[in-house]
Parts: C-alpha cells; structure tokens; sequence
C-alpha cells in the first residue's frame, strides 16, 4: 500500500545556524517530504555575515555536505540570495528569504521551522497522524 498521507515540506530560513541546522536536519528528515533551507543575510545583518551575504560560521558548506552525504532522497533544496538573481548574495529582507520557500514547496502542508527549533519524534508523528485523520486541517 502506497502512503498518501500528508507531505511536508518544512522551510527554514538560516543565517549562521551552526551547530543546529545539522542536528535539525537529521531529525525532520525521517517526516519530510521536502526541506527547504533559505541561507543568507538581509542587509540588516551586513556585520555578521560574510561580504558576500553568507552565514560567517559554515553554515552554507554544512548544507551542502549534508545534501552530498546525508540526502540519499534528495529532499533537502538549498536556496541562496544567488538563486533568485541578487549578484551581491544578500536577501532584500527575511520576508523575502521566507517567500522564495513557500515559492518552491511541493508537499501539501508548508511547515515553517527555525534552524535551533527541534520537535521530538513522538510530537512529529502525533501532528502527522491529527493531519492523516482530518485532512481538512489547514492551518
């Protein structure tokens, strides 16, 4: 029997989310069907980012290694300031950083999720499970 319950694509917006963003991939990776990690600076955060709007602290290469050795499904998508055409590498603003996930989700629940924000399995799978039951929870 197929699965056809809920997919989740859990976006997360990031600027220096070491040591963090590794453990929280690990521990969304079993209940995604999608991660979407935005990294990068808005220019309010010019003094802790590197000069060309990334994470100072090797959050963007952690990402990178963790979708070469730890993403055998490939649901870990890495959006930079780059990707959207911003030659300087930095966002306009964070709201920016958040809508360039929502435009790339392809699972029927967006779940927002910060990089030092960590759920037990047990809570996952209970929110999973009350979205399985009533597929009519939107929100």
């Amino acid at each position: 029997m197929v699965d056809t319950g809920p997919k989740i694509t859990f976006g997360m917006i990031v600027l220096n989310g070491e040591p963090f963003v590794l453990y929280n991939l690990r521990a969304l990776y079993p209940f995604a069907h999608q991660i979407i990690v935005v990294e990068g600076a808005a220019p309010s955060a010019k003094g802790i980012a590197t000069p060309n709007g990334h994470s100072r602290d090797g959050t963007l290469e952690s990402l990178r290694r963790f979708q070469k050795e730890e993403d055998p499904e490939k649901k870990l998508v890495v959006v930079t300031a780059e990707d959207e055409g911003k030659p300087d590498g930095f966002w306009t603003e964070k709201d920016e950083m958040s809508q360039a996930y929502a435009r790339r989700a392809t699972g029927n629940y967006l779940w927002q999720i910060d990089s030092d924000e960590f759920y037990l399995p047990r809570e996952m799978e209970l929110v999973i499970g009350m979205l399985r039951k009533d597929p009519g929870i939107k929100a």
